[in-house]
């Protein structure tokens, strides 16, 4: 349990960044980073760096849209999740540090939806749970 919410932190971080800037718990961390957006496309970078933190297509409201990609300092892919006006809806992948896929699922307007598999470090099967929709 421990080790899955090491790996769900980056994942909390990289939803907030996709709201609206307003009332979001990472607020804080993301102004202090540098922030670039140009045609259509946002890249925060990890502080007083040139590393890429965060890099995604956004809408006209500066909202993530599409694919967004989160990374590691070391420059690994951490996850990708797909966005639609600033909040989850598609797919999800989260990876682990030495790359292998941790887990995966869909989202549908910010809610988890069917089927989310897991992974071990070694990129073995864990488990699948299934997710019903919360509302109508």
């Amino acid at each position: 349990m421990k080790v899955y919410l090491i790996f769900l932190i980056p994942v909390f971080a990289l939803v907030s960044c996709g709201k609206s800037d307003e009332n979001t718990s990472d607020e804080s961390s993301v102004e202090s980073q540098e922030v670039k957006i140009e045609n259509g496309v946002k890249t925060v970078y990890f502080k007083g760096t040139e590393k890429i933190r965060f890099r995604g297509n956004v809408n006209k409201d500066s909202l993530w849209e599409g694919k967004v990609s989160a990374f590691r300092e070391n420059g690994l892919l951490w996850s990708v999740l797909t966005y639609a006006n600033g909040i989850e809806n598609g797919v999800a992948q989260v990876y682990h540090p030495n790359g292998k896929l941790f887990y995966s699922g869909e989202y549908e307007k910010g809610q988890k939806k069917g089927v989310w598999y897991f992974y071990s470090f070694e990129g073995k099967f864990i488990k699948e749970v299934s997710y019903e929709k919360a509302y109508d």
